[in-house]
C-alpha cells in the first residue's frame, strides 16, 4: 500500500469528494492534510475534510504515454480510432498535461522519445500489431521483445518502474510478456494472449483502469479480478502480468 506525507499533493477519486458530478476530472488533485496508517485525509471541496483510504490515493507523478506504432496501411482503420477511443477516455480520468500520445512508425523515433521522456511516465499503453515475439516497426520489422526491452533500459537506468499494459495482438504470450515481466524497469505487464478486435481492447484497457486507478487494485489484481467477470473466452485471458 503507498504511503503519504502530510503537505504532499496526490491524487484522490472525485467520487469520494463533495459534488462529485461537477469534477472536470474522475481523478482530483487535492492535498494531504492528515494521514494514519491506512488513511489520508484530504480537503473535500466543500469546506469540509474527508478521509480516503490509501489504496484509493495516487501519487501525483502519474503520467500516461499512448503509444502508437503504426504501419502505413491499418491506421487510419484500426490504430488511430483505437488510439484516440483511449484517448478520450483518459482525458475524463486525468488532466491533459498528464497524458501525451506518441505516434511513430520506427524504432529510432521511439528511442529518441524515450530518451527524452521516460521519466515523467508511470505507464505505457501499447498500440501496434505485435506476435508472440515482438512488436512490429515499418523500418525494423518485427522487433524481438528483448530488444525493445534493452532499447529502453538502456535510455532509462535508475528511473522509477512503469506499468505497461499492451492492446497488440498475441503479446501477452511468454515470449513477448515474460521479457518485459522481469524487465528492472517493468512494475506491471498486461497483454492479449490472442489476437484482439481494436473494439475489445478498447474496452478492456478502459475497464482495467476504471478497477486499478478509481477502485484502488493494483494493476495485475484488477486484470484478474477483470477476467473472472467476463464468462467465456476472453482475448487477454492468459495474457501475462508482472507484480
Amino acid at each position: 500500500m503507498p504511503t503519504f506525507a502530510v503537505g504532499e499533493q496526490v491524487l484522490v477519486p472525485a467520487a469520494k469528494l463533495a459534488d462529485p458530478d461537477q469534477a472536470a476530472y474522475a481523478l482530483i488533485s487535492r492535498l494531504v492534510l492528515d494521514r494514519n496508517e491506512r488513511s489520508v485525509t484530504v480537503d473535500d471541496g466543500a469546506g469540509g475534510t474527508v478521509e480516503i483510504a490509501s489504496r484509493l490515493v495516487h501519487k501525483s507523478s502519474l503520467g500516461f504515454l499512448i503509444l502508437r506504432v503504426g504501419d502505413l496501411s491499418t491506421e487510419t482503420t484500426l490504430l488511430d480510432p483505437l488510439a484516440k477511443s483511449v484517448l478520450q477516455f483518459m482525458r475524463l480520468l486525468v488532466p491533459d498535461e498528464d497524458l501525451r500520445v506518441l505516434e511513430l512508425r520506427t524504432m529510432a523515433e521511439l528511442k529518441a522519445h524515450w530518451a527524452a521522456n521516460h521519466a515523467a511516465t508511470s505507464h505505457v499503453l501499447l498500440i501496434g500489431h505485435g506476435s508472440a515475439a515482438g512488436l512490429t516497426f515499418v523500418d525494423d520489422g518485427v522487433v524481438a521483445a528483448s530488444e525493445l526491452v534493452a532499447e529502453l533500459e538502456a535510455a532509462g537506468p535508475g528511473t522509477p518502474v512503469k506499468s505497461f499494459i499492451s492492446l497488440a495482438c498475441l503479446t501477452g504470450r511468454a515470449g513477448f510478456g515474460k521479457p518485459f515481466s522481469e524487465s528492472s524497469i517493468c512494475r506491471d505487464f498486461i497483454g492479449p494472449f490472442q489476437s484482439v478486435h481494436g473494439a475489445a481492447a478498447s474496452g478492456f484497457v478502459q475497464s482495467v483502469l476504471i478497477e486499478h486507478l478509481l477502485d484502488g487494485v493494483e494493476l495485475g489484481y484488477a486484470y484478474d479480478r477483470l477476467l473472472r467477470a467476463c464468462p467465456g473466452p476472453v482475448a487477454f485471458a492468459g495474457g501475462a502480468t508482472a507484480r
